[in-house]
């Protein structure tokens, strides 16, 4: 992986230091521990009064600090500083009111948002704005077409938008599972084609799908179980004789191709869960035997008996989970920590996605209009292969008005990558 990536070449985004998560979170909770005041856990500071939190700071081992006013922090100073931090505090006149998209209509919340509701553009906000302007001279000049292709490039067709609820803290601290167990964030990219091997130049295709939250107690194998791919739910038989029933008749891929492994750090983990899972390192190793290629050895483990605080990873340092034979993804490591008290506390809701990164669909190649629900290979009635069609479009080019196939191809149903 190292002659491919070349990690010294990208220092300032992969770590170049090695680090085994059950010790150094094991160390790092012992020197928590040691410097923490007497009165212990306080968790966040939003959930603690003013006067514990200025005894707090001003706490020091040194008792002889106590009494140095250079090293205190009074009552009025804090409060001084409270209120000129806060968020009120950054207001600026003619800005727009904040809104809620959760609230009912025609509802105010205790801060005295209203529901989010779509306004219309004031007149005089193409003179004020030049993208509104530009905005405004694409719509009255440009053709029908222009305008379908404008919104096919977009990357949200609809008014997507998030809901903004508010903050509740709790009203104690779970300390049982706060600075207890390791919270990691994964992230997985979804997979490509590249034939650039030069690290100075980057990856246009490399867009990231998921990011994983998970429990240092965790399994690999549950890693593997939460990451969503779309070839998995492929069906492998060619349906096209019989369209209609391949939805019904045919296994999707992942019941038919169990095995799967990820690589990190020199070690093959495998899934054996399944009699009839193999080990698809097996090639890799024996290819890498070769002592010409200056490669291994490499080790393997079963990754159902492997935590995620048992691995020795590299921050940022991009590894590969393979499944379904030779379907590869890229995946990282992005942050470890320990969990604080505003994550999750319930230890069977681990792991799960923190977000989503934004996928295109594939549309039809006929119609550019419907996402693809069908493909075919071996078309000669098409220009490329594989063809991609839509549900209307596959049936009206490729049967005629009685069912028959025409022309000789395979088909295939199509999971499009947003569906899963």
């Amino acid at each position: 992986m190292d002659l491919v990536h070349r990690p010294d070449q990208r220092s300032s985004w992969i770590s170049s230091d090695r680090v085994l998560l059950r010790d150094y979170f094991a160390d790092f909770r012992d020197r928590l521990s040691r410097h923490r005041p007497p009165s212990g856990l306080k968790g966040d500071l939003r959930v603690i009064s003013n006067d514990k939190l200025i005894q707090w700071i001003n706490y020091s081992p040194n008792a002889g600090n106590q009494d140095d006013p250079e090293q205190t922090l009074d009552s009025d100073t804090f409060r001084d500083l409270v209120q000129n931090c806060h968020e009120d505090a950054l207001s600026v006149p003619g800005e727009m009111p904040p809104v809620r998209h959760h609230l009912p209509t025609n509802k105010v919340d205790e801060d005295g948002c209203t529901r989010f509701k779509m306004m219309p553009i004031p007149e005089m906000g193409p003179s004020l704005l030049e993208t509104l302007a530009h905005g405004a001279d694409f719509r009255a000049n440009a053709s029908k077409y222009e305008k379908y292709r404008h919104q096919r490039q977009l990357r949200h067709q609809n008014s997507n938008w998030l809901d903004a609820t508010p903050f509740v803290p709790p009203n104690r601290l779970a300390s049982k599972a706060t600075e207890t167990d390791i919270v990691v964030i994964v992230r997985v990219y979804k997979s490509f084609k590249s034939t650039n091997l030069n690290p100075k130049f980057t990856v246009n295709n490399l867009k990231y799908s998921q990011e994983i939250m998970m429990l240092g107690t965790n399994k690999l194998s549950e890693l593997r179980d939460f990451i969503r791919c779309h070839a998995d739910h492929f069906i492998t038989q060619d349906v096209s004789d019989n369209p209609q029933d391949a939805q019904t008749s045919q296994k999707k891929s992942k019941d038919i191709y169990k095995s799967g492994f990820f690589y990190i750090e020199g070690c093959f983990y495998n899934d054996h869960r399944w009699p009839e899972c193999e080990d698809l390192s097996e090639t890799v190793r024996q290819w890498a035997e070769n002592g010409n290629r200056g490669l291994g050895p490499f080790a393997t483990a079963k990754m159902e008996e492997t935590a995620i605080e048992d691995l020795e990873i590299r921050f940022g340092y991009p590894y590969v989970y393979v499944h379904q034979g030779h379907h590869e993804h890229l995946f990282s490591f992005n942050d470890a920590r320990l969990m604080a008290w505003d994550d999750p506390q319930y230890a069977p809701s681990y792991p799960f996605e923190r977000s989503q990164g934004t996928l295109r669909s594939k549309y039809c190649m006929i119609c550019s209009l419907n996402v693809a629900k069908w493909v075919t290979q071996d078309n000669i009635r098409v220009p490329e292969d594989p063809f991609f069609f839509c549900e209307e479009c596959f049936h009206s080019f490729n049967y005629d008005s009685a069912g028959k196939k025409i022309g000789q191809f395979k088909a295939f149903p199509f999971i499009d990558v947003n569906v899963v």
